[in-house]
């Protein structure tokens, strides 16, 4: 008897022998650009975003091909191809969070004046074959990434910019919003997907962020069932955990309760630079939300929906306070019921089954 594990190698195989003959589809993300300082260096950082997903899928990895320009729309310096996410088996591989980055110091723009203006580029290639289970699937190159100017000497963001990318059937790309839920066929809902499906029902997976040895990364989260009209869901547990550039998970997972009769508190996670696990140089982390609904939930559903929620994440001086970087967003529970607070990071979708 053939093995699950050998069946997806040789799956796997004939999706990469599959590239030559069909192509691979691309699509590229043209980030806005950015001034950048003789004392700073700009760093884009791309993670995959497959946590957001549910169940698991066969799906072959990313390529993301990331390019700077000069002010004139010239090259700078060589495009750093990365590889991120992709499957094999059951387990999502791209759900550990792990950060690929490339840098660009002042230096390598070859201006000699004080500051110049730069721009980036993230091109994106898979292989179209996926194969998944009957939920929505996993998109070929399903990214989140940013691009930050940093102090060169101290490590302090100074410019912040975040987005993330599905390359499927639309190739889509956001930079600063949310992207639609994504639901199964025309005679299914998203409703019905959340209300069956095992829990957590959302995972939000947060941009990458430079972490210098002066900062701590802090996420902020609060119901936002108010935005709403009708009778309150039920109440949402949820948790915030932060992970390191390699996929690892440092600090310490923040659990909370809110919505419902909760009274709507700030509820606070934060990772201080010397929990992150570096030493001596700036670190690169993320983060995910999980959210979970209280309880039985039955369909249909309440109006209002479970789990909606207002968040931010912020880098600051772990001294003075003082923010230096900093993102919000809102949960999107289904189709039907879409809210949005500001630039938002990441889509709210389900997680893979083995959530832990």
């Amino acid at each position: 008897m053939i093995s699950c594990r050998v069946l997806f190698s040789y799956i796997a195989g004939l999706w990469y022998a599959a590239i030559a003959a069909y192509g691979q589809p691309s699509q590229t993300i043209v980030l806005p650009p950015v001034a950048l300082a003789a004392a700073e260096t700009a760093q884009i950082n791309v993670m995959s975003s497959a946590a957001n997903y549910p169940g698991w899928s066969l799906v072959t990895p990313c390529s993301a091909s990331v390019t700077f320009y000069g002010a004139d729309g010239s090259v700078i310096g060589a495009p750093t191809t990365l590889v991120v996410g992709g499957t094999l088996g059951p387990v999502v591989l791209g759900e550990a969070a792990q950060i690929f980055s490339a840098q660009l110091p002042y230096a390598s723009t070859g201006v000699k004046a004080s500051s110049t203006v730069i721009s980036a580029q993230i091109a994106l290639a898979g292989n179209p074959f996926t194969a998944s289970t009957p939920s929505p699937p996993i998109p070929v190159c399903a990214v989140a990434f940013s691009l930050q100017t940093f102090d060169a000497v101290t490590g302090v963001t100074h410019a912040y910019v975040t987005g993330e990318a599905a390359q499927d059937n639309t190739n889509v790309a956001t930079i600063g919003a949310v992207s639609v839920l994504p639901c199964l066929s025309g005679h299914n809902s998203c409703e019905m997907i959340f209300s069956w499906e095992s829990t957590p029902t959302q995972v939000i997976v947060l941009p990458p962020v430079r972490l210098a040895s002066t900062e701590t990364a802090q996420i902020d989260l609060i119901s936002s069932v108010a935005g709403f009209t009708g009778v309150p869901a039920a109440s949402c547990d949820g948790s915030m955990r932060f992970f390191g550039a390699d996929g690892s998970a440092i600090g310490t997972t923040a659990n909370f309760l809110v919505g419902g009769t909760t009274p709507p508190g700030v509820v606070s996670a934060q990772l201080p630079y010397v929990s992150s696990g570096a030493t001596g140089s700036p670190a690169t982390v993320s983060a995910q939300i999980a959210l979970t609904p209280h309880g039985a939930v039955l369909y249909p559903a309440s109006a209002v929906p479970k789990c909606v929620v207002a968040f931010s994440m912020k880098t600051f001086d772990t001294a003075t306070g003082v923010t230096h970087a900093f993102v919000t967003g809102q949960s999107v529970q289904d189709t039907a019921s879409t809210a949005t607070a500001g630039p938002v990071s990441a889509p709210a979708r389900r997680p893979p089954r083995n959530w832990r």
